[in-house]
């Protein structure tokens, strides 16, 4: 029985070091590098497809000095042929300390990379395509770090903090505050969907404007419109009054859609059934949200400290997350 679990496991590892070694090679070619170290080889589902994506982390040698350059490639295997989805230069690390995985509660994972830099360690979380934000780390807090099943996917604990993925980056937020989470939008031309949802505690009242910049032209106002008349949701177009954030009045510049949720419970979705006649390139979004008679924004002062997603100011003055349609 010794012999063949012996027999077995030198069949696995050659199998594993076999395929190792044709990952290798197939990101040598393809980025004409020479790798030197392999800091691990991780199989793991973090995109929507079913296959297994390959995550490497590796380190090449540089210039005259041969200095150390690590680097993070997610490679996928279809119909026995790699496909190099994402290779990602770690510029000033010196050292990788973890590589794990998180559920983002979007069917589908990110990537947590902490390393270390001379500047101190970083905890670099990354999907396979163009998303990455980078937290600083207190190296006291490595041995606090640690995931735990939440509305929505996982949420991360860093030293007691509670981090959670609001479908535009990582921030942190206290166990009875609202998290929204803009977890889909179908387009569907006159039958699409947007899809906002709490995933976190609940709310007495929230206030969700949906900002539409590309059509500033009186013409293109019915570009995106509302299916229907639904209570507690109006639809701005260009022209419309607005209250600004400084208390002043204004008019619209674009259209916009404003919702009012009362009151927005945890795990309570708002879906706006919408008609898009001509896509717009983005949308910019925001939440206002009542939590103790105290009122919060989404984003906030957190979203600019945490190296979030593009953030910028909508037509009333307000911090807006930035959504780029495909």
């Amino acid at each position: 029985m010794k012999r063949l679990i012996y027999c077995i496991f030198i069949f696995f590892f050659v199998q594993c070091r076999s395929k190792a070694d044709n990952l290798i090679q197939f990101i040598e070619q393809k980025n004409g590098v020479k790798i030197s170290t392999v800091y691990e080889t991780k199989s793991y589902n973090i995109n929507r497809d079913a296959v297994f994506e390959k995550i490497i982390v590796y380190s090449v040698e540089k210039g005259i000095e041969k200095t150390e350059s690590w680097h993070l490639a997610v490679v996928q295997n279809q119909e026995n042929k790699n496909l190099l989805l994402r290779d990602v230069d770690l510029q000033g690390v010196i050292r990788i300390l973890k590589l794990s995985f998180i559920k983002n509660g979007f069917d589908y994972s990110h990537i947590l990379l902490v390393v270390e830099k001379d500047t101190g360690i970083e905890m670099h979380i990354l999907d396979d395509q163009k998303f990455v934000q980078v937290i600083p780390l207190n190296k006291e807090y490595l041995k606090d770090i640690y995931l735990e099943d939440s509305a929505g996917g996982e949420k991360m604990v860093i030293n007691n903090e509670i981090w959670k993925f609001d479908s535009f980056c990582y921030n942190h937020y206290a166990v009875d505050e609202a998290v929204p989470f803009l977890e889909k939008i179908e387009n569907n031309g006159e039958d699409s969907w947007i899809i906002l949802k709490n995933v976190g505690a609940f709310s007495q009242r929230a206030f969700v404007t949906l900002e539409f910049p590309g059509y500033n032209d009186k013409s293109l106002s019915e570009a995106v419109e509302l299916k229907f008349d639904i209570p507690n949701v109006q639809y701005l177009e260009v022209g419309s009054p607005l209250h600004m954030m400084n208390g002043s009045n204004s008019s619209s510049l674009y259209p916009s859609i404003e919702v009012m949720k009362e009151p927005f419970v945890s795990d309570v979705k708002i879906r706006l059934p919408v008609k898009i006649h001509k896509f717009p390139d983005k949308m910019f979004i925001r939440v206002a949200y009542i939590i103790n008679n105290v009122v919060k924004h989404w984003p906030d002062a957190r979203s600019n400290n945490v190296n979030c997603g593009q953030i910028k100011k909508g037509q009333q003055g307000y911090d807006a997350f930035v959504y780029q349609f495909e």
